[in-house]
């Protein structure tokens, strides 16, 4: 595997990781091959950039999301499968192929050479070692356990192609004043999130910002505009319509901890990628909001931003 070209996103129980492939796919393999303690930590899934991409770094900034999408096809594919048929000596390895092409299972024990011959070169998308999550970790991403009917199996799931995806790898436009773009534009798990924000946070329009700033400007979008210019806010685009998530502000301005998280995250990847950092519970502050910070603890909810946006510098 040493030989394998690539990177991957590497999931553990206690951080993620960009990591070269080869390294990602012996952790992938590692509860089929008998090698279930390789390495330090235990990882439960790898999100792999694909083979001979030495140019295309993995985007970490949406990586649980991905997971998550990742997860949710799993275990719908799995709730269709019949194990019972599936079921032979504990050690015969076989590969089931689903309906759903795009999801894949490894079941069984065999040696890292046999799983190399069928995943010679990793496919863009999640694998995910089933016998290794963890019930904190996927109720933190607010995710149901999983099937109990595939409890006590070898078992790994592959899943490729996954909707909405670069490079197997969830990224959220550049959303601009002169490019509002619409949900319409995103996958289905996508605008299904974007629609549970919007009905569960608040959030302002840029006259709703101006009343509550006391700003006597005639023009209501300039005050808005002006701190989302200097990066002291951000906003979102949804059906069309600038809106300015409210915990964000405090007594009417931006709160000093936003620009400093805004700081952390690439131009290309604010907008929905802060909003989907800020109200996902997070499983380092136990399963809290990271907006729950902004005003109790915003070192804290700095250092988790810098997490968040650059993993592998805060390891």
């Amino acid at each position: 595997m040493s030989a394998t070209i690539g990177s991957a996103i590497l999931f553990e129980t206690d951080r993620i990781q960009s990591v070269e492939l080869g390294r990602a796919m012996k952790q992938v393999f590692a509860p089929l091959v008998g090698n279930g303690h390789s390495g330090s930590r235990k990882a439960y899934a790898a999100v792999v950039n694909g083979p001979n991409s030495l140019t295309a770094a993995p985007n970490v900034l949406m990586a649980h999301k991905t997971f998550a999408i990742a997860y949710r096809k799993a275990t719908s594919a799995l709730s269709k499968l019949d194990l019972h048929s599936l079921e032979g000596p504990q050690k015969q390895f076989r590969v089931h192929k689903t309906e759903d092409t795009d999801v894949v299972f490894y079941l069984g024990s065999t040696s890292e050479a046999a799983l190399t011959k069928h995943i010679n070169k990793p496919s863009t998308g999640v694998y995910i070692m089933t016998s290794r999550l963890d019930s904190v970790i996927l109720s933190g991403l607010e995710l149901p356990d999983f099937p109990s009917k595939a409890l006590g199996h070898h078992m790994i799931v592959q899943v490729k192609n996954l909707p909405g995806t670069a490079a197997g790898l969830l990224t959220e436009p550049d959303v601009r004043d002169e490019d509002c773009t619409s949900t319409e534009d995103a996958d289905d798990v996508t605008v299904q999130w974007r629609h549970q924000f919007m009905e569960t946070v608040e959030c302002w329009t840029s006259a709703t910002v101006a009343d509550q700033s006391t700003s006597t400007a005639t023009n209501k979008s300039a005050i808005a505009s002006r701190w989302l210019r200097e990066g002291k806010i951000f906003s979102i685009s949804y059906k069309g319509q600038r809106k300015f998530p409210s915990f964000q502000f405090q007594n009417g301005s931006p709160a000093p901890a936003i620009a400093k998280v805004i700081e952390m995250f690439p131009v290309h990847a604010r907008d929905w990628n802060l909003a989907f950092f800020f109200s996902t519970p997070n499983p380092y502050i136990g399963g809290h909001k990271p907006h729950e910070l902004i005003r109790s603890n915003p070192d804290r909810l700095i250092s988790l931003a810098q997490r968040f946006a650059h993993p592998a510098d805060v390891f």
